[in-house]
């Protein structure tokens, strides 16, 4: 999967920031889960490199790749409801965990 050929968005503030992160870590995690599903006797191919049928112990590394992968991707500890309103002035102050609604991770 190449992203090379598409155009990169133009990143102009904090929600922007946050759906591109949140939509990148969605489509990934999918990914990774769907193929931590594959059935016994699929067929891959990496790259440009030869097919690999997943079978027996390759079949059960992979899947346990890919559960690892997934648990290292694991849960954003931000998400689009994260945000909250700034003030326009010069002087911001960061709020605590406490008066931040939600729960992050």
């Amino acid at each position: 999967m190449s992203d090379e050929n598409q155009q990169q968005p133009q990143v102009v503030d904090l929600g922007t920031f946050i759906n591109l992160l949140t939509d990148w870590h969605k489509t990934k995690l999918e990914f990774l889960l769907h193929m931590k599903d594959i059935p016994e006797g699929m067929t891959i191919t990496i790259n440009d490199g030869d097919p690999v049928e997943m079978s027996g112990e390759l079949l059960q590394g992979f899947k346990l790749a890919m559960g690892i992968a997934v648990s290292e991707l694991g849960t954003l500890p931000i998400s689009r409801g994260h945000l909250i309103e700034i003030p326009d002035t010069e002087e911001l102050r960061i709020p605590s965990p406490g008066e931040v609604n939600g729960t992050i991770h």
